[in-house]
């Protein structure tokens, strides 16, 4: 049943994806593929730290939140485009023994819009259904790690990822959908 669930919650979402799509403005749509294009994440270097941050901008003219282990890539956001810094939305683990599964970046040319996922299935939907993997933003925690809350606007489709209960009953109230998270935090920013 749990997995029948998740499935559903998944082929629900890609029809609401389907149905409200909303073109982005060619400005945005530049900024966005230049900037991802430019992106290399920290993740694929060889270097191990305890814990990698993982930068959050929003973007205040189409209401997308961007997350992104690239220093660079988050700053140019900010210099460049005018996204707003919103600092660090967690850390993901940094050491190998402590890694789970990919959290994979996924971009919808059509929206305008990303997507994280760790989840198998999920990954595969977004690309039958179009959207251009981005390659791995990061590591779920493999154990014991802090869930990351996922909440999708149903107005324009974007999505919020907070490690904060707060912050995602906030959103929920706004109308937002409680969406399933597919990955795990090794620290917030506290």
């Amino acid at each position: 049943m749990k997995k029948y669930l998740r499935t559903f919650s998944i082929a629900l979402a890609s029809v609401f994806l389907l149905s409200f799509a909303q073109n982005a403005s060619a400005a945005e749509t530049a900024a966005g593929t230049k900037a991802e294009t430019d992106a290399k994440t920290e993740t694929d270097t060889d270097t191990e730290t305890e814990s990698v941050p993982i930068y959050r901008r929003y973007n205040p003219g189409n209401g997308e939140h961007f997350y992104t282990t690239n220093k660079s890539e988050a700053d140019t956001l900010v210099t460049v485009y005018g996204w707003n810094d919103e600092g660090i939305g967690w850390y993901a683990p940094g050491i190998a023994s402590d890694r789970g599964n990919p959290v994979y970046r996924f971009y919808n040319p059509t929206l305008g819009i990303h997507r994280y996922t760790a989840d198998k299935t999920e990954r595969e939907a977004l690309l039958h259904y179009g959207w251009n993997a981005e390659g791995i933003l990061c590591y779920s925690m493999k154990k014991g790690g802090i869930p990351v809350y996922r909440l999708m606007n149903p107005n324009n489709q974007q999505e919020n990822y907070t490690l904060y209960p707060a912050e995602a009953v906030m959103n929920i109230r706004a109308g937002w959908f409680n969406m399933p998270y597919t990955f795990y935090a090794a620290k917030n920013d506290d």
